[in-house]
């Protein structure tokens, strides 16, 4: 009787110890996604808008970095040297397909001006974890002055190059998906630039402003086609 017992007691264990198990599982708790809490950066483009809102307490410096250039009151240095004052660093300049987004702010690298030089990469706990994030270019632990990207999915791989600062709302998502598709698909040389009019901060409460017009001569622009191979493709004969 004595080992019959212990042999039920032991069965009742082998069965409840994997159902408790499972059920600790099952109601382990899910990560909170973490809102942003800041203004919103509206970003108008020559082929849409994105919405934003931004990551004041998370990502403090890289947001505050990011509305004094948007509102000039950062200085900036132009391509001829010269301090630039109260004048916005976005306005005009060219939107960049990147793989799985967008990207714009870079003047240093075509020799058009430069907010600054890069700094230590501010620590956020913010992740690629979600689509339409907004990022600063960070590769390799610098941080650019200006530099940043819209990325359409989640990619965790980004978090080894850029600091996330803000979220942009479902409607931008889709917009940075297709401007990403379509200047990808022309290797970043479409007959005609895609423009970043203006970056415009709106606090909360405060009403959307109207679309950007486009600038004189805006429509105009072009952009050089790729140069040909150093070297011709060789032509196969068919026999």
């Amino acid at each position: 009787m004595r080992i019959q017992n212990g042999f039920r007691f032991l069965l009742v264990v082998l069965v409840v110890i994997p159902f408790a198990a499972a059920q600790a599982h099952h109601t382990a708790p899910q990560r909170v996604a973490v809102e942003p809490d800041g203004p919103t950066a509206v970003i108008d483009t020559s082929a849409g808008r994105l919405i934003c809102r931004l990551y004041s307490k998370q990502a403090p410096q890289t947001t505050a970095n990011f509305i004094a250039l948007a509102q000039g009151t950062k200085d900036w240095t132009g391509s001829d040297g010269a301090v630039q004052h109260a004048k916005p660093f976005y306005d005009g300049l060219q939107v960049f397909g990147v793989t799985d987004g967008i990207s714009s702010g870079n003047r240093e690298a075509f020799g058009l001006g430069t907010a600054g030089p890069a700094t230590i990469a501010e620590k956020t706990g913010l992740d690629f974890d979600r689509a339409g994030r907004l990022a600063a270019m960070a590769p390799k632990g610098q941080q650019s002055g200006s530099s940043f990207v819209i990325i359409a999915h989640a990619d965790l791989e980004k978090s080894k190059g850029a600091v996330v600062f803000g979220q942009c709302d479902e409607a931008s998502i889709v917009v940075a998906a297709g401007i990403s598709h379509e200047l990808l698909s022309t290797d970043n040389h479409p007959e005609h630039p895609v423009v970043l009019r203006k970056v415009m901060i709106v606090a909360e409460g405060e009403p959307m402003p109207p679309p950007t017009p486009a600038a004189p001569g805006e429509a105009t622009l072009t952009i050089p086609p790729l140069p040909a191979p150093a070297i011709a493709a060789p032509v196969v004969m068919l026999k």
